[in-house]
């Protein structure tokens, strides 16, 4: 397994009292599992996600990913892990508007210490993969909506992470647009990446393989797979 969430709970504190978030969250992701993380506004997916991502740590409960630990892990551990087995792709792709395409693909490389010819040749290479090769010299203010997800997807595939991270990652596109980084993302899983997707969208979230419900912080059928699912309602 990829993730392995046990009994997760997350609270946080208002005032003195602690308000919960998560209650007692299982969710089992295997390797090259294309997974729809569903919920409506205020239902905890997004914390969920900043758990799964390293980005907040939960309040009680077990998270492994890749077969470790992550509580046992220190903060410039998570960082690493982080970096280097996570990719991120957000809803509002978070570029940075000075750089170049291809500066802004190439960043968790200088992060992670690659030298400046090495991470320039690997974001060509994954600018050229989503369909961004004539683009490379661009800023992100001379590209449209889709484009400019398709250079966080780069960004976020890069390092070659063991998962890919996306919240509401067609949120701010328009229907076209949507379609095309939803088959990208197809591409990208039959490759064999894994993928976690968190929408409010029932028609992005069919796209994945298995869909999983958050309501009022409580996931539904985290921990079963497709077959398992039907064996149980067959």
């Amino acid at each position: 397994m990829v993730i392995e969430l046990h009994d997760i709970c997350k609270s946080y504190l208002q005032g003195k009292e602690q308000v919960p978030v998560l209650h007692h969250i299982d969710l089992d992701v295997a390797e090259g599992e294309y997974l729809a993380i569903m919920g409506p506004s205020g239902s905890g997916k997004s914390t969920l996600m900043n758990i799964i991502g390293l980005l907040d740590q939960q309040t009680s409960g077990s998270y492994f990913f890749d077969g470790r630990d992550m509580t046992q892990c220190s903060d410039n551990q998570l960082s690493d892990i982080r970096n280097q087995k996570i990719g991120f792709v957000f809803q509002n792709f978070n570029l940075l508007p000075r750089q170049s395409v291809l500066e802004n693909v190439a960043l968790p490389l200088l992060y992670a210490g690659v030298r400046k010819k090495d991470r320039l040749v690997r974001a060509r290479e994954m600018l050229e993969r989503v369909g961004l090769a004539e683009r490379v010299q661009f800023r992100p203010t001379q590209l449209s909506g889709g484009q400019k997800q398709r250079v966080a997807i780069a960004r976020a595939m890069v390092s070659h992470p063991r998962l890919l991270l996306a919240d509401e990652p067609t949120g701010a596109l328009d229907t076209r647009s949507g379609e095309q980084i939803m088959e990208l993302f197809h591409q990208l899983h039959a490759e064999g990446v894994t993928i976690v997707m968190i929408t409010h969208e029932p028609e992005i979230a069919g796209h994945a393989e298995r869909v999983v419900t958050i309501r009022d912080g409580r996931l539904e059928n985290g921990s079963f797979s497709e077959t398992e699912q039907e064996g149980e309602t067959s």
